[in-house]
């Protein structure tokens, strides 16, 4: 049943075609599931690369970077988005290993005594004017941060001069 039905519609599109040449008309195109070639029509045995089908998705729009010099970060508190202040960044570290960059910020304690300095991914952090923000994180994630212990010579402290890229907050 089903060999008779698509051979009837070959059919009828094949005598739909010979009357459009008839008549001085280009044929209708055929509607076919994958236009293209397959790897089984390829001349001579050898296989050819088809092309995915896919579609790029749109490109994300990209935070603008603000360069900023380290003592231009060391001079400043981590805010939460909130407003609310996480704690006083002391220093700015590069990880020996893949070079990615990290704030030591000094939370908890009271006037420098018993405070904890964790970690903190520059790439977790905005700059909004002149406030620098955690974003990306909740309370709970901030207190399991690894504190910062550079005894194995993990960290390269960058000097007060350079500069580094902070993703800017409008």
């Amino acid at each position: 049943m089903k060999i008779g039905l698509v051979g009837a519609l070959l059919a009828g599109s094949l005598s739909a075609s010979n009357l459009a040449l008839a008549q001085g008309q280009s044929a209708p195109a055929l509607a076919t599931p994958n236009p293209q070639p397959s790897a089984a029509a390829a001349p001579s045995g050898e296989a050819t690369a088809v092309p995915s089908a896919s579609v790029a998705a749109p490109a994300q729009p990209t935070a603008p970077m603000k360069q900023m010099t380290v003592s231009a970060l060391t001079d400043k508190d981590l805010e939460r988005i909130t407003g609310s202040e996480i704690g006083d960044i002391e220093r700015v570290v590069e990880s020996v290993a893949d070079k990615k960059q990290y704030l030591v910020v000094s939370t908890g304690g009271f006037l420098g005594l018993f405070d904890t300095e964790r970690v903190i991914p520059l790439n977790n952090v905005t700059v909004q004017g002149d406030h620098i923000l955690l974003h990306n994180m909740t309370d709970d994630q901030l207190t399991t941060l690894p504190k910062f212990d550079n005894s194995g010579k993990v960290y390269r402290e960058l000097d007060s001069g350079q500069t580094v890229a902070v993703s800017e907050r409008k």
